[in-house]
């Protein structure tokens, strides 16, 4: 569940066992394109439950124990770089 605004919520696809969020029309720093996305994310074996995002002024849950056999969830950090293209600029 995103915190920020300018992200959405994941949408998962059981069959390729992916999850996409798209990021929406967000702001520009005057000195650089590039944005920088962190994620904490929960990977889940088997079938993952559909979870509703809280609001933002709800407790987030406390991060899950180290994974010590392989049929408990876990959970790992993912980034990515996000460049911002003005209009008219090749894609």
């Amino acid at each position: 569940c995103p915190l920020a605004p300018f992200l959405t919520a994941f949408h998962y696809n059981d069959t390729t066992h992916s999850a996409n969020a798209h990021l929406s029309s967000i702001f520009k720093f005057p000195d650089t394109n590039k944005i920088y996305v962190q994620c904490d994310i929960v990977l889940c074996r088997g079938a993952c439950e559909q979870v509703p995002c809280r609001r933002p002024s709800e407790p987030l849950p406390r991060a899950l124990p180290r994974i010590r056999n392989g049929t408990e969830d876990g959970q790992l950090m993912a980034s990515t770089s996000a460049y911002i293209i003005e209009p008219g600029d090749p894609i």
